[in-house]
């Protein structure tokens, strides 16, 4: 038993059951008795404490297994929002035999009773935690079994072949062996199978953590400004002073749908006699060839064009050149600068250009990902298992080893793939996993 929804006020508060005791305690605790009860019909009427005092008017429902989220018997009372109602009813079916939920307990049931396997488990608290509306997709496609579809596939074709290897290794002279092109055909389509997840992988996790969205630039060409600008508050410290910014700020932000981290550097110019603004510098340096996006932020009214061999790296990555302080004036050298915006960050009205280029950006590299899985770490790992099992049976099979050496490769990188389904799984991985969920899930 556990309060499915959030802490704090509301509109609803429910309490969910489940087990064999829940239609019990629903027939108990409903105030209206009731003959027949119908599967995953609501039934409105008063609440009751363990003692038949009513605490409230509500909705009840009862699911008979298996046709239940846990494939057990699941009953849920849906209450008026608010901590002190919900509390109340748990205080009353604790009182007539139920007990407390573990953190992620129900989806626990719901993996142990078949109804999801351990990818699609995983899934609902990736759902939970989306930030954005493409992580939260990305976590559906998983749920709806997208990722185990991909995963079982790859480690059905495994199994056939294991299967053949198993059979010439009892049977003998009775059963020739695959040719080596044969196998060499089997083994590259497995490979190349689990090297675009692994690929796909990368591009999901870029989506669901946040494009790495880097404002780079020189000292006072408006980078902080930027920032605040864009969060809609002031985040980042804007002065007059050069160097105001000594290491670098990280704040979220969704544009389009899609999440972003958004990190401010320090302005990066040719020298500083300061060392801690050189840090500073090189920190902002690593920034820029980690990410994602860079927003490229110039003075535009300064006479002199930037140093192009000082930012070459920005040309090596997904950038937006943002020509600030058009306000003042641009200098002549910004006529020539491709595919550039031109605002004022100061004006109030002067950012308006940045947001369309901006979502177009983000967009554009959400399109080029579409494809993409969100993995956890967990299958992360295993995948990395099945390749890295996949690679020394390469090796077996060009070495002309025996069927057993093959079968050794070939076993451990099924095994590898079914731990991503739940197969074969300690109690303590399935521990570790559920005690991230939230209570009620």
């Amino acid at each position: 038993m556990a309060i499915a929804t959030p802490p704090g006020e509301g509109g609803v508060a429910i309490v969910r059951l489940s087990g064999p005791l829940a239609p019990r305690l629903l027939a108990r605790l409903y105030g209206r008795p009731r003959v027949y009860w119908e599967s995953h019909k609501l039934y409105y009427g008063p609440v009751l404490q363990a003692d038949g005092e009513a605490i409230d008017q509500g909705l009840v429902v009862w699911m008979k297994a298996p046709h239940s989220y846990t494939g057990e018997e699941v009953a849920e009372f849906h209450l008026h929002g608010g901590s002190a109602l919900a509390h109340l009813l748990m205080q009353s079916c604790l009182t007539l035999g139920a007990r407390l939920a573990r953190p992620g307990e129900f989806t626990l049931r719901a993996f142990m009773n078949g109804k999801l396997d351990l990818a699609q488990a995983e899934a609902v608290q990736q759902l939970i935690q989306s930030r954005s509306l493409v992580a939260a997709r990305l976590a559906s496609r998983n749920l709806l079994g997208h990722f185990s579809s991909q995963v079982e596939q790859i480690r059905h074709d495994l199994l056939d072949w294991l299967a053949l290897l198993e059979a010439e290794i009892d049977f003998g002279d009775e059963v020739p062996g695959l040719p080596l092109e044969q196998s060499l055909q089997r083994w590259t389509r497995a490979h190349d199978r689990l090297e675009r997840m692994l690929q796909q992988g990368q591009g999901g996790k870029a989506l669901a953590d946040g494009l790495r969205t880097v404002i780079l630039g020189a000292p006072n060409a408006g980078k902080s400004t930027l920032m605040n600008l864009l969060l809609g508050r002031q985040r980042a410290l804007v002065t007059d002073v050069a160097g105001t910014t000594r290491d670098t700020l990280e704040e979220p932000l969704v544009v389009a749908g899609i999440a972003l981290l958004l990190v401010d550097t320090a302005g990066v110019r040719p020298t500083t006699d300061d060392l801690v603004e050189r840090l500073g510098m090189e920190r902002a340096r690593q920034e820029a060839a980690q990410a994602d996006l860079i927003l490229w932020v110039v003075d535009g009214h300064d006479p002199d064009p930037p140093e192009p061999e000082f930012y070459a790296a920005v040309f090596d990555k997904p950038h937006l050149l943002l020509l600030n302080k058009a306000d003042l004036g641009l200098a002549p050298w910004t006529n020539t600068a491709e595919v550039a915006v031109r605002l004022s960050l100061l004006e109030k009205e002067g950012a308006e250009p940045l947001w369309p280029a901006l979502e177009k950006w983000v967009q554009r590299l959400a399109g080029q990902q579409h494809d993409v899985i969100r993995l956890t770490q967990r299958q992360w790992e295993s995948l990395l298992q099945a390749q890295q099992s996949l690679l020394r049976l390469r090796e077996t099979l060009e070495a002309g080893m025996s069927a057993e050496f093959l079968a050794l490769d070939l076993r451990a990188a099924a095994q590898a793939l079914g731990q991503i389904q739940g197969l074969n799984v300690s109690e303590e991985i399935l521990d570790r996993i559920f005690s991230t969920f939230c209570l009620g899930k």
